[in-house]
């Protein structure tokens, strides 16, 4: 899909010096909708978690990823998405400390047995100074 592309004159020093072309591309939503919470819920914050399986017996991870994303999937009152470097979760603060802790225990409970180190990494952005959308 092409974008749509206009005109605009170009102010320089009070004048209309040229006009250039400015050209808007098709938006695209790297968050959808899945992470706007349609329930207001008390102490709403955003978390980012990466959790790096260390000691894997090859370079694919997805068998941990999988576990992971079970975790996440019984925790029905947590949003989330999964992104190529991570997973952004959006919930009570205590509610999403506690499913980190079963996200990072997830790889040690492979069936191969081979992880034997974990490294997590959290970003947490808790917003206090606005009231919860209602």
């Amino acid at each position: 899909m092409l974008a749509a592309c206009r005109r605009l004159p170009f102010l320089f020093s009070q004048q209309l010096y040229r006009s250039r072309t400015e050209c808007r591309a098709p938006r695209i939503d790297l968050f959808p909708r899945l992470l706007s919470s349609q329930v207001p819920q008390k102490n709403m914050v955003v978390v980012e978690a990466v959790i790096f399986p260390v000691g894997t017996p090859g370079p694919s991870v997805s068998p941990y990823v999988v576990a992971v994303e079970k975790i996440l999937r019984e925790a029905e009152d947590l949003k989330y998405q999964l992104t190529p470097m991570g997973t952004i979760i959006e919930g009570d603060l205590d509610r999403i400390l506690e499913t980190v802790r079963k996200m990072h225990e997830a790889p040690f409970q492979s069936p191969d047995g081979e992880v034997k180190r974990v490294y997590t990494i959290l970003h947490i952005d808790d917003r206090r100074d606005k009231d919860d959308k209602k």
